[in-house]
Order: structure tokens, then C-alpha cells, then sequence
């Protein structure tokens, strides 16, 4: 694992530049019989055949959220291996176990959100303030300012290189593969396609 350091500036300075003004929303497109519209604001039921497990999904900021609920008396377990996501670049990308209790409800989000460390508290006023990185001050027109008032927060974004995150961008699709462990015999395997696609 990787550590990589952002300064508030730059993070506005990504939001910017990634032009975040479209809204996405999904399509379930596969399996056929139960295809639908995913949006935003509202939530989405489906469920895969018989078993006990009930999907409610719904488009957040770009994310897919899923909460995959167990309708059953008995825990169900979401198998990391061999469950996986094949994400737009073809790549396949692992997912990790979680139980289920009964008559709960997990949650999966696609694509997996990043942890964020904030470094230290901080607080500030939203002017043109830079760094100065020869001495680790901030400054404002050339004239130094106290660090511990002026400058901006400091985060480190966690780099995972297990491979567990992606992006998904653009009008774009994915292919989950979900396996459940029951009861003793009792094994599921859901197989789902979504489509990213802009909100109308």
C-alpha cells in the first residue's frame, strides 16, 4: 500500500478537471427477464430467481449502490473468492466477503470509494492562498502566513495495490459475478450486467 498526498487545492483542481457536471444513473441489463433503470433518489428492488437474497439499488454520485438484503431465518455469506467484478476495461477486479445477518441487508458499492486520511485539523478562509514547499509555509502575496491557520487541509488518499479499486467512467459496462454461501449446501450465483449511462 501507497500512501499518495493531496493538498485542497488539488483536490478542487481534480473535481474541475474531471467537468463534474454530468449526472450518471444505470441500467441492469442482464439478467434479460429483469432488466430496468437504476436512477437516482429512488431505489430500485430485484431479485435473482428464488433464493432469499433481495437486491435494492440505487445511482449515487456516480456509484452503484447496492444493498443486497437476506430475507432468510439463516446468515448468507457474499464469497470474496469467487465472487468478482469485470470492470469496463475488461479487468477483473475481486470483491471482498461479507456476511449477511438475517433479515439484514449488506452493502456493495461499485466501484469500491477509496479511503481518505485527513493528516491534521485545519481550517482556513477560501482566498488565493499557495504553498510555499522551500518552507513548508503558506503565503499570500509573497508575504508568509502562520501554517497552522492558513494552510489548507492536508489529505493522504490510500493507493490499494490488491487491485480492488477502479474507476468507472464514461457510458461504460460492467459484469458482476456474486456468490452466496448458505446453510450447509446451500450456494447461489447471481450473474448481473449494468450499464452506466447519463441521467436524462
Amino acid at each position: 500500500m501507497r500512501l499518495l498526498f493531496w493538498t485542497m487545492v488539488g483536490c478542487c483542481g481534480v473535481l474541475l478537471a474531471g467537468g463534474g457536471c454530468t449526472k450518471y444513473e444505470f441500467d441492469l441489463a442482464r439478467p434479460e427477464n429483469i432488466a430496468q433503470h437504476i436512477s437516482k433518489g429512488g431505489e430500485t428492488t430485484f431479485r435473482v430467481g428464488e433464493d432469499p437474497i433481495v437486491y435494492h439499488a440505487e445511482a449515487y454520485e456516480g456509484r452503484l449502490v447496492l444493498r443486497i438484503e437476506n430475507t432468510s431465518e439463516a446468515a448468507i455469506e457474499l464469497s470474496g473468492p469467487p465472487s468478482y467484478v469485470i470492470d469496463p476495461a475488461n479487468e477483473t477486479r475481486p470483491i471482498r466477503t461479507m456476511a449477511i445477518a438475517p433479515h439484514a441487508f449488506s452493502k456493495l458499492i461499485l466501484p469500491p470509494m477509496r479511503p481518505v486520511y485527513r493528516s491534521e485539523p485545519s481550517f482556513g478562509i477560501g482566498v488565493g492562498i499557495g504553498v510555499d514547499a522551500r518552507h513548508g509555509r503558506s503565503t499570500l502575496y509573497g508575504d508568509p502566513l502562520e501554517t497552522s491557520y492558513w494552510s489548507s487541509p492536508r489529505y493522504f488518499m490510500l493507493i490499494d495495490d490488491s487491485n480492488a479499486y477502479w474507476d468507472w467512467d464514461g457510458e461504460t459496462t460492467i459484469r458482476v459475478h456474486l456468490t452466496y454461501q448458505g446453510a450447509i449446501d446451500q450456494r447461489w450465483t447471481h450473474d448481473l450486467e449494468f450499464n452506466r449511462v447519463k441521467a436524462k
